[in-house]
């Protein structure tokens, strides 16, 4: 976790950009309890790497925009054996990206489990597409026409 160093503040300017000084008190603890934490976040980081970065498929998924080392790893480990997934389909259900209605000819026959799929890698993913939006122009272009189309959520997916 790096923070951004790009505008250093010191306890005299933080005062000046809130409106109570117990805003400014709380503010500083949450930052030394940050940069408390900065060095260990680091150390996990660098472990975590180092020992996903043997495994197969770990160097492509940071290819993938919005996917950075950490998301990597999280997608890999959650995700398992990428081969058992035969199409996109099993993979997109496993991400929670399906929905579980039990349709028949266009008639809604009931609803199945909406918490099927794994939970940390839709968080993953999910997130890698949150990057995506901010830090891709072409994906930041793209996602607004796909959200005016479908629900915000359906486009982020």
């Amino acid at each position: 976790m790096a923070l951004n160093r790009s505008r250093p503040r010191v306890p005299g300017t933080i005062a000046a950009l809130v409106s109570a000084p117990v805003q400014g008190f709380s503010f500083m603890s949450s930052l030394t309890v940050v940069r408390a934490l900065e060095t260990p976040i680091t150390e996990v980081e660098r472990a975590v790497r180092q020992a996903a970065g043997s495994r197969r498929g770990f160097a492509l998924l940071p290819t993938v925009t919005g996917i950075g080392p950490i998301l990597a790893v999280t997608i890999l480990l959650e995700a398992g054996e990428i081969r058992r997934f035969t199409t996109g389909g099993p993979f997109a259900s496993s991400c929670r990206w399906v929905s579980s209605q039990h349709l028949s000819h266009g008639q809604r026959e009931g609803v199945g489990n909406t918490k099927h799929g794994n939970k940390y890698l839709s968080w993953a993913v999910t997130e890698a597409a949150h990057v995506a939006i901010r830090d891709d122009p072409v994906v930041r272009r793209f996602y607004p026409r796909q959200a005016a189309r479908t629900a915000e959520f359906v486009a982020l997916k």
